[in-house]
C-alpha cells in the first residue's frame, strides 16, 4: 500500500525543496535555471580561436549547427589569467592566443611555447576541429567576453567549457 503524506509532511517537503533551490541560486549568483542532476556534453566544431574561448558550432558528425556557441578554453590554455604573470619563477608573455614566451626569471633563459595539438579552426573545405564540451559548470567558466556591437559594449559569458579530450597543452617549439 502506498504511503500518503498529510498536510504537515507536504509543507515540510515543500520547505526543504525551496531551501535546496535557494542554495542553488546562492551558489550560482542568483541564477534560477540550474538543472540539479547533471552536466550536458556537446560535440562542436571550432570556427575561431580567441584568447580565452572558442567560437564554435554544434556538430552531429554530419550537420553543422547554424548558431555560434562560445566555449571556454580549459584554464591552463587561456591567455588572460597568465599574460605577463610570473609563476614559480617563470614569466609568461603571450605572442598571440596560441603561442607564448616562457622566461626563467632567475637564469633569464627563454623558450617559445605553443598549444599542441593546435586548435584548427574552419578553413576552406575543412570544417574545423571537433571538440567535446560540458555545459552547466557550477559557478560558470570564469570567462567574461566583452565585444563591441554597434558601438556598444556587450558582455557575454560562455556556459560551455572544452573538456580537452585531445590533451592540448603548452609545449616547447622545436628550434
Amino acid at each position: 500500500m502506498a504511503k500518503t503524506f498529510g498536510p504537515k509532511s507536504r509543507a515540510r517537503i515543500a520547505t526543504a525543496v525551496r531551501r535546496v533551490e535557494q542554495m542553488g541560486r546562492d551558489l550560482l549568483g542568483g541564477k534560477t535555471d540550474f538543472p540539479f542532476g547533471g552536466v550536458t556534453i556537446g560535440m562542436f566544431i571550432v570556427k575561431e580561436v580567441l584568447a580565452d574561448h572558442l567560437r564554435c558550432r554544434s556538430w552531429d558528425g554530419e550537420e553543422e549547427g547554424t548558431v555560434d556557441v562560445l566555449v571556454a578554453k580549459p584554464w591552463l590554455l587561456r591567455r588572460t589569467p597568465f599574460d605577463t604573470l610570473e609563476i614559480a619563477g617563470i614569466e609568461y608573455t603571450y605572442i598571440n592566443d596560441y603561442s607564448r614566451t616562457a622566461e626563467d626569471t632567475e637564469t633569464e633563459e627563454t623558450e617559445e611555447q605553443e598549444i599542441t595539438p593546435t586548435y584548427q579552426p574552419a578553413e576552406g573545405e575543412y570544417a574545423g576541429d571537433v571538440i567535446f564540451a560540458a555545459h552547466t559548470i557550477l559557478r560558470g567558466t570564469a570567462v567574461v567576453i566583452e565585444e563591441e556591437v554597434e558601438e556598444e559594449t556587450v558582455t557575454t559569458i560562455p556556459y560551455w567549457i572544452d573538456l580537452n579530450i585531445d590533451g592540448r597543452a603548452w609545449a616547447k617549439v622545436p628550434e
